[in-house]
């Protein structure tokens, strides 16, 4: 049940916007983990259960590391559907090109400051694209964008298109 605290701006006020309500209500459906866990099959990562695909049903965006130390694992940043099908994977880097000459444990705890921060909210927006195009395109109306970096010079920013049943990057010219 949402308390619905934001009930009480003027809405005359400069914080009463579209995006403003809709950021206050869906911020609360995200669930972080506040650490590693077991996620099968020899992966163990950070994951962040929250809509993505469906304003309705969560999805989970997980962080997986293929072995158990993270300097030798593949990083790889997956999003699983509510049915379980995986609808975007790629591998990412967490350690910047001169991290890579630093002692390995000063590399693990960068790696573990960093997946433990993968999931901010700031990386987040809402609306994704703005809010004047998801009230004129209510049947394409999306949940939120998400931007993570791919590695230390490359980011990029997803979102779910339900008119083409898949995760789109945005700016590739696929949108």
């Amino acid at each position: 049940m949402h308390k619905m605290t934001h009930a009480r701006i003027q809405p005359d006020h400069p914080l009463c916007s579209y995006s403003v309500l809709r950021t206050t209500l869906y911020v609360q459906h995200r669930v972080v983990s506040d650490g590693p866990h077991r996620l099968g099959n020899n992966l163990w990562g950070y994951t962040c259960v929250m809509p993505f695909s469906s304003r309705d049903l969560p999805d989970t965006l997980a962080l997986t590391f293929s072995g158990q130390d993270p300097l030798t694992s593949v990083i790889t940043f997956r999003i699983i559907d509510r049915r379980g099908k995986e609808i975007h994977k790629e591998t990412v880097e967490l350690l910047k090109q001169e991290e890579l000459l630093e002692d390995g444990t000063i590399q693990r705890l960068l790696i573990a400051l960093r997946a433990r921060t993968y999931f901010q909210d700031e990386r987040f927006h809402y609306p994704p694209i703005s809010a004047e195009h998801d009230r004129t395109n209510a049947n394409d109306a999306h949940t939120c964008s998400f931007t993570y970096p791919v590695n230390d010079q490359e980011s990029r920013t997803i979102l779910y298109d339900r008119s083409k049943q898949r995760v789109v990057v945005l700016g590739s010219g696929d949108k």
